[in-house]
């Protein structure tokens, strides 16, 4: 086999020497140290130089003259040879042999020489009893500890029912079995407008009454009526309107005769007698007389939708409605978690503005009613009702069963409201229960059983009316486990 001669220089150390080392390529090799100022290498050093041709599949051997390296190369488990020469001359195979014994002799000897004078040895026969109760007492305890078990007592489940009445006040500060649970305030301000048709009926004037009214001038100068001017009868006190000018001549007496019309929407009322209209608007009223020599005519009347009472009532009533509606889509996120709205207790708390209603004498086909109030209500927390009527089933619980956890139904059939700020609610309560039993008095008496002989034992004597169920953990453990808190049991 081929031989790598690897010389080691006197500025080596462990750190080069391995990296000179993982160049290597032959399949043994020779670390020759120098005859003079050799490097200092300690043991560790050795035995990493080694490692490192060991991982490279390469066979390492140390050439020195020196007598402390040879010790240093027997206690590191290199190979050791005198010169070059020795080295391709030996048996590297039986000289591994010789130098791993004789290391192995090394340590034994000085694991000895570390044991003290009067130490004893302990015995194998005894080492391996002492083992082997150190087994059996870890596989007894996993034998205890280990196992579990889950009882299922089946238990006959009773439903406790009860129709009671809550009452609840503003006055009470948490639920009480004496007086009741809280009730609770609420108010928002809404507004709402609502449209309502008229259905009511009023004759109201169709056609104006018109005819001929005569002017007379008092003075000496020509005086001009316009289109338009005002003439007034006194007894009814209607206004006609000139439906166009003329031109009065001057002089005291001279007249002139002129169309009007009534301008009142008075319909045939308007049809006043002859000699009716006696006046005339400023600023002609002093300087002309009027008068109507003929009746006036052809004022006519015609039905229109009005405002009926009825009307007013239904608007306000329909603008409550809205009112109430606006009101419900508010509270719903103005509420707390559980809070339930008593719907009796709404009411108006404060009216702050609302639109005036149309008077009855008015031709209308419809009208719009806005208003804007204060609505207050009470509300109750459903978690003070439950908590009220596990009071009140408690006071008639058997002292032989127990409750069942989170079967509690509290059912509201139905509220009086006493009067403001007070109120009864009509509920139905139900739970489950079931008997009582000591969970532990029973693990106690089935530890260490076969379940057929712990599910008779239950049924008859420890919890009589149940149908167990056991199952074991593991599933193919024969025994109920021996310590009673590894066993679960479930009514």
């Amino acid at each position: 086999m081929k031989t790598h001669i690897l010389r080691c220089e006197q500025f080596d150390d462990c750190t080069s020497l391995l990296d000179r080392l993982k160049w290597v390529k032959a399949g043994r090799v020779l670390l020759v140290m120098p005859e003079k100022d050799s490097p200092v290498l300690s043991r560790q050093d050795l035995i990493r130089l080694r490692r490192k041709a060991s991982a490279l599949h390469t066979d390492l051997a140390l050439v020195s003259q020196d007598v402390g390296m040879k010790q240093i190369a027997h206690q590191s488990g290199l190979r050791y040879f005198i010169s070059i020469d020795d080295a391709q001359n030996s048996d590297w195979a039986n000289g591994r042999e010789i130098k791993s014994v004789g290391h192995r002799v090394e340590v034994v000897e000085r694991v000895k020489s570390y044991r003290k004078p009067d130490e004893r040895i302990i015995p194998g026969w005894l080492r391996y009893l002492i083992f082997s109760l150190a087994s059996l007492a870890i596989a007894a305890l996993l034998a205890v500890l280990l196992p579990g078990a889950m009882v299922d007592l089946n238990l006959p489940q009773v439903n406790q029912i009860d129709d009671l009445i809550a009452p609840a006040n503003e006055d009470c500060q948490k639920p009480d079995l004496i007086s009741g649970i809280p009730l609770y305030g609420i108010s928002i301000e809404v507004e709402a407008s609502v449209t309502q048709n008229a259905t009511g009926m009023i004759q109201v004037g169709d056609k104006p009454a018109s005819g001929l009214v005569t002017f007379t001038n008092l003075t000496d100068q020509p005086i001009e009526i316009p289109a338009g001017a005002v003439v007034r009868s006194i007894e009814p006190a209607f206004r006609f309107a000139v439906s166009q000018p003329g031109n009065l001549p001057a002089g005291p007496g001279t007249s002139l005769q002129l169309r009007v019309e009534e301008m009142d929407g008075n319909g045939a009322i308007g049809n006043l007698p002859s000699g009716a209209i006696v006046a005339m608007d400023p600023l002609l009223g002093f300087s002309v007389a009027v008068t109507n020599p003929q009746p006036l005519s052809g004022g006519s009347w015609k039905t229109s939708p009005a405002l009926a009472e009825t009307d007013l009532q239904n608007a306000r009533e329909a603008i409550d409605q809205a009112l109430r509606q606006v009101f419900m889509e508010q509270v719903e996120s103005k509420l707390p978690d559980g809070g339930e709205l008593i719907l009796e207790s709404l009411q108006v708390a404060e009216i702050l503005s609302e639109s005036d209603p149309p008077p009855y004498d008015r031709p209308l086909a419809f009208f719009e009613l806005n208003q804007s109030v204060v609505i207050t209500a009470d509300y109750y927390l459903h978690s003070d009702l439950e908590q009220w009527a596990v009071m009140v089933l408690d006071t008639s619980l058997p002292g032989d069963h127990e409750v069942l956890p989170d079967t509690l139904l509290v059912k509201v059939n139905a509220i009086e409201q006493v009067e403001d700020r007070q109120a009864l609610l009509n509920i139905n309560a139900t739970r489950q229960t079931i008997p009582k039993f000591d969970a532990y008095h029973v693990a106690q008496h089935i530890r260490g059983m076969s379940p057929d002989i712990a599910v008779e034992l239950i049924r008859s004597k420890l919890v009589p009316g149940s149908q167990p169920e056991i199952r074991l953990i593991p599933a193919w453990w024969l025994w109920l486990p021996f310590a009673p808190f590894r066993i679960s049991i479930y009514g």
